[in-house]
């Protein structure tokens, strides 16, 4: 189910990230946390620009680890940038830097050069370093089949090598320059923005960052994972060939490594902290699930390592495995420090912004609150202009109302303006008049006029206000009208025979 629901989604990726209905949502989705851990990534605007104006994301860093949508990302990034006259084709000035030479950034730069854009490609490593480092022979997985590649990119291969060999072809064909260099942080100033290294800097009028997860590796923080048997990578898995090796991590990267250790004759244990995988290829799932029932394969499902010793390794469950090998394979840590010295706000940062609105936020409220129960600001109470009428009471039910009324009118004027379509029309309509005529002007304003000029029967007054027939009405007295609206279970003296002098 849950498999079936990516699909949908990852199928319109860019189209629904642009919809705010699906943005929450859609990044929940994205950013893996099923696993109740939700990694905080670059807040990304509908056009995936960030806080640092200029500087675009495509890959990894949108949330979305896949080549397909990688290698689309960069290349439509290119042509919106375009379409938004941010850069400009036919030009001798810098308009466009493209950092890191993945999927995603040698997609960008092959679109950069086919509409004539004058672009700096900068890699501090090798291109498709990500790629570079997967184990031998590690399968990969063009998914989902639904999306076509429309970068001029082509991927092809069903592994490592084949994929690998296949790019690095197709970047001697092209003949496409890489500026070798690290860069640190990025800076803006006027209309222009700066990719800063230790020994010199780039400008352009925007960024495109296709670094990925380039941060370091995570560790699991247990005495002795700093032992020469633990690595957290895994280069060949005939290193592991007639070995004891326990894989720590859920995610596909331990469970293929898993898998590829069992075809090298290595005695594998998988130690998982969730109580399922909830974030593996089906393909996978289904080879790692076969070789489970060979007995060929031990998974530890809501197991957590507790120290790791020279020949052993133990869990916080008591339990102890004897092993040679250890393999922590739980990911990258997104480059934060990047993030920080370029000013890039990630989703969930908090910031002076937040707390100044939550504390006038709370202030409203309270305020808001303790007026209404006559605490506070007693003077509106006494409110009592000399062209009221009597029967018109400007209290906490009337501005309360008034207030309520003229937001559901606002809003709902703006949603029909916004989808006008019939059923939108009639629905919002509909609210409109709910909250103005019974749950505004009939308790506050008509009622209490109808009593003013005697239209109202005495039964009404006992039975629907459970006033006495002599009271004089007010919108203050009135307020058990609602219960016409809101009758059962909040009102059920309403249509029941009983005196409640109180509420």
């Amino acid at each position: 189910m849950i498999q079936t629901l990516k699909n949908l989604i990852l199928n319109s990726t860019y189209g629904l990230q642009k919809l705010p209905v699906f943005g929450s949502y859609l990044n929940w989705i994205q950013q893996g946390s099923f696993d109740n851990e939700v990694e905080k990534y670059p807040k990304l605007s509908s056009k995936f620009e960030t806080s640092l104006k200029g500087c675009y994301i495509a890959g990894d860093l949108t949330g979305t680890p896949l080549l397909k949508m990688a290698s689309n990302g960069g290349s439509d990034l290119v042509n919106q940038l375009l379409n938004d006259q941010i850069i400009k084709s036919g030009t001798n000035d810098p308009e466009l830097i493209i950092i890191g030479a993945g999927i995603a950034g040698v997609s960008a730069a092959l679109e950069a050069k086919s509409k004539n854009v004058n672009f700096t490609l900068i890699e501090s490593n090798q291109p498709y370093s990500t790629i570079a480092n997967f184990p031998v022979k590690k399968p990969i997985f063009l998914k989902p089949d639904e999306i076509k590649v429309n970068s001029l990119l082509r991927l092809n291969g069903n592994t490592k090598e084949e994929l690998l060999l296949n790019l690095e072809q197709q970047l001697d064909e092209i003949d496409l320059s890489v500026e070798y260099n690290n860069i640190t942080h990025l800076s803006r100033d006027k209309n222009l923005i700066y990719a800063h290294s230790s020994n010199k800097f780039f400008q352009a009028k925007a960024v495109i960052l296709a670094i990925g997860k380039s941060g370091n590796h995570r560790r699991l923080n247990v005495p002795g994972e700093s032992l020469d048997k633990v690595s957290n990578r895994l280069i060949d898995p005939k290193d592991y060939e007639n070995k004891s090796l326990v894989v720590v991590g859920g995610g596909d990267s331990a469970v293929e490594a898993s898998i590829a250790c069992v075809d090298a004759n290595s005695k594998v244990t998988l130690s998982y902290r969730g109580n399922e995988f909830t974030k593996v290829k089906s393909e996978n799932l289904n080879k790692l699930r076969q070789l489970e029932t060979q007995n060929k394969i031990n998974i530890l499902f809501n197991s957590n390592i507790k120290e790791i010793h020279a020949n052993q390794v133990e869990f916080d469950n008591g339990e102890s495995i004897e092993n040679q090998s250890v393999l922590t394979l739980i990911g990258k840590e997104l480059p934060y420090e990047f993030f920080k010295k370029s000013n890039i706000r990630l989703n969930g940062d908090w910031s002076r912004f937040h707390s100044i609105s939550l504390f006038f936020v709370i202030l409203f409220f309270s305020s808001f609150y303790l007026w209404k129960k006559g605490q506070i600001f007693a003077a509106f109470y006494c409110f009592n202009p000399l062209w009221k009428p009597t029967w018109l009471s400007l209290d906490a039910p009337f501005i309360y109302g008034s207030l309520y009324s003229a937001a559901v009118l606002i809003f709902g004027v703006l949603r029909i303006k916004r989808k006008p379509t019939n059923y939108v029309k009639l629905q919002t309509i509909s609210l409109i008049l709910i909250q103005i005529i019974p749950l505004w002007i009939l308790p506050t304003l008509l009622v209490p006029w109808l009593g003013h000029i005697d239209l109202l029967p005495s039964w009404f007054k006992t039975q629907v206000l459970m006033v006495d027939s002599t009271t004089y009405l007010t919108g203050s007295n009135c307020w058990r009208i609602y219960g016409l609206v809101l009758a059962w279970p909040l009102f059920p003296f309403i249509w029941l025979d009983c005196n409640v002098t109180s509420f």
